[in-house]
């Protein structure tokens, strides 16, 4: 089957937005009529003699090496009998082919004018062969388009929610009071830490509105559905009160007008949002993809007893209550467990959903559970880690919660604890990073200062308490270097978690006496990108390249073991749109501790393509290497694990739409960030 560039773009859109499912989407779009257009029909010739197809590349062109971008191509070929084998005459240095998959793929190189013409050969089981020219045009791309100025935040009321200007009065650090400080005299003010959040700034973040941009390119008879769908989570606050009105949110009102909704919109999950969460259905399949229900009465749930609610409904007009499910994962899972809607290949509802991301439902399946009977030692939830209690020294926090507007100490308030700081840590340095540079377009609310800070409590978080690797039974004979690697989980979910654009992965160095490189795998270069042991980007890194399998066995260079989720669509197929995602065709991310095969709802979150790896299991992975045709003695292994939040094969699917502004705008903003990976751990081992 030839593909057009409209049918690959179908298998290879990325977006992780959350598209919830429900009546309202399939109401919008209509699922009477819905088929896949494909009907039976009549064969008026059947019984005709055919001649057999010659075997043919069905291939007419190449698309354009755009100079400074990585760049693929997939060969086809039609009739002739499979497998393929296929070999390029006229390749320049920098791209490289898969002769079993037909994929071409490397970087264009700065220097590259003018065109190439490629002689694409295909070899057939039975030896049969048939060849075309195809032409290779060098282009400078989409040029740089504008930036999309994202207007400031302002003092906003409409409905039930305010923004968090009305907060800064009493929950930022003032120099003249004690409140919001931990013992070493640190601020750490709700406000002040909340604002660099990605809590904060969910509707700022370039990276979901680049996605949402090529989606609803790609399905743009539901554009409109798209778009008020995924607002509901990264502008919660006004898509629900639009959707009381019995309207839908646009993306257009939030770009550009000053009204109170979009104000209220731009300000991301902010505090009127997840503190007037109720605790009615919390825990449960109604509560879960935005199901919350907000209380109607304006009050400002927290942790603390009997608190002092008069300079609260004096300066904003909501009244605090105390309620403990401030403190349980419930509330959390009320988002992060998110349902999609599936479509088939020609974006018609399927009315099946897809259960993008799980952490909640991960974490009950843990040793850190505390919604079981007899939680165990190691209990903990989703804001013990997310917002701790402690100072970063370890130390806990006792402290006022508020401070008067004018600066001082409130008189009728003691130090209180548990104080929750407002991080809402979690592992994205490379967004967070975009946002703080690029401050003049996206302006949030947040200051260069308040971004480093919670970029270095990321970066802590991952070190200290995400995973562990260890080298065990390292062993050199007859030229062989044998040896494992395991892999421990810390999180209190899989690892990596949620979003699909994340992934870990080992990086694995050999060194012989001398401290020299003599193998290598899961080594990356400066943009990210997993390389072999030539240093070249390998084919898994190129949109529409193979997806890497889960390893018990790693003998290559070319072979690593990639800790991550891929998704397939309603064929079966890989896919890197949400919408077209329908199951896992990849889910080797490593199990939390405690993990039960038999926990109830488990095969709703199961890892999928790891069949046979006994050493697969709860809380740990290991994985083999064996490196032959050595010649020396001595030799050391250095093992790290890393980690992306937008691993460069999600970027790389997503760049192929950088015509649409978004995209454009997303890419200029990551090619300027660090793009390397994040360190985890490591380790090291010598030979004995």
């Amino acid at each position: 089957m030839v593909r057009t560039r409209n049918d690959r773009a179908r298998l290879h859109t990325p977006v992780f937005f959350a598209l919830l499912t429900g009546a309202a989407l399939f109401a919008a779009i209509g699922l009477e009529g819905c088929t896949d257009g494909e009907g039976g029909g009549n064969n008026t010739n059947a019984g005709a003699p055919v001649t057999p197809a010659a075997l043919a590349v069905t291939n007419t062109s190449l698309p354009d090496g755009v100079i400074g971008q990585t760049w693929s191509a997939q060969l086809y070929a039609s009739s002739g009998s499979a497998p393929y084998q296929w070999q390029a005459g006229g390749m320049p240095a920098w791209m490289q082919l898969d002769a079993q998959s037909g994929l071409l793929w490397g970087s264009v190189p700065a220097a590259a004018s003018g065109f190439e013409t490629i002689t694409a050969t295909v070899t057939d089981s039975l030896g049969a062969q048939a060849s075309r020219p195809l032409a290779l045009l060098y282009t400078s791309g989409s040029a740089p388009q504008a930036p999309i100025i994202l207007p400031g935040v302002a003092s906003a009321q409409d409905g039930h929610f305010t923004t968090h200007v009305a907060c800064v009065n009493c929950h930022t650090n003032s120099g003249a009071a004690t409140a919001m400080r931990d013992s070493a005299g640190r601020d750490i003010a709700p406000v002040n830490q909340w604002r660099a959040s990605m809590m904060a700034n969910s509707f700022r973040d370039p990276y979901f509105r680049a996605v949402l941009a090529s989606e609803t390119h790609l399905h743009s008879g539901l554009a409109s559905v798209i778009e008020d769908t995924c607002l509901t989570c990264h502008a919660p606050q006004a898509a629900y009160e639009a959707h009381l009105a019995g309207g839908v949110q646009t993306l257009n009102e939030l770009y550009t007008a000053t009204t109170s909704r979009a104000h209220i919109g731009r300000d991301g999950s902010s505090c009127t949002l997840c503190h007037q969460i109720e605790a009615a259905n919390l825990g449960t399949p109604a509560s879960f993809t935005a199901g919350y229900t907000i209380n109607g009465g304006k009050q400002i749930f927290g942790p603390h007893s009997n608190p002092f609610a008069t300079p609260m409904v004096n300066q904003t007009g909501y009244t605090p209550v105390a309620a403990s499910h401030m403190q349980e994962s419930a509330l959390c899972g009320s988002c992060h467990t998110l349902h999609t809607t599936v479509l088939d290949l020609n974006s018609n509802p399927t009315g099946a959903s897809f259960l993008e991301q799980a952490p909640y439902l991960e974490w009950r399946n843990s040793v850190y559970s505390t919604e079981v009977a007899s939680p165990s030692a190691q209990a903990a939830s989703c804001q013990s880690c997310h917002m701790p209690t402690d100072s970063q020294d370890g130390i806990t926090i006792n402290t006022r919660i508020a401070r008067q507007p004018g600066g001082g100490d409130f008189p009728g308030i003691s130090p209180r604890q548990p104080y929750g700081r407002h991080l809402l840590v979690g592992a994205n340095t490379i967004m967070l990073s975009i946002l703080r540079d690029n401050a003049a377009d996206l302006n949030s609310s947040a200051g260069t200062a308040e971004f480093d800070m919670l970029i270095d409590r990321t970066r802590h978080m991952l070190q200290n308490q995400t995973a562990t690797v260890q080298v065990q039974n390292l062993a050199l004979a007859a030229g062989t270097l044998s040896f494992e690697v395991q892999v421990s989980n810390h999180a209190g979910h899989k690892f990596p978690t949620a979003y699909p654009s994340r992934r870990a992965w080992l990086r694995v160095l050999v060194k012989d006496g001398g401290g020299q490189l003599v193998w290598r795998s899961g080594d990356y270069d400066a943009a990210g990108r997993i390389v072999d042991g030539a240093g070249m980007p390998l084919a898994l890194e190129a949109a529409g390249g193979p997806i890497e399998p889960h390893r018990q066995l790693i003998t290559q260079q070319a072979q690593v073991q990639i800790y991550e989720t891929v998704h397939a669509d309603v064929s079966g197929n890989p896919t890197f749109s949400l919408l077209l995602a329908n199951t896992h065709y990849k889910d080797n991310r490593v199990l939390p501790q405690g993990w039960s095969s038999s926990h109830p709802g488990v095969a709703a979150i199961a890892p999928v393509g790891v069949g046979g790896d006994g050493n697969f299991v709860g809380g740990a992975d290991t994985v083999t290497y064996q490196v032959s045709g050595l010649a020396g003695a001595a030799y050391t292994v250095e093992v790290e694990l890393v980690y992306q939040t937008i691993s460069s094969r999600e970027a790389a699917e997503l760049f192929q739409y950088d015509f649409l502004r978004e995209v454009n705008v997303f890419r200029q903003y990551y090619q300027a960030a660090t793009r390397t990976p994040e360190l985890i751990a490591s380790t090291s081992a010598q030979t004995p």
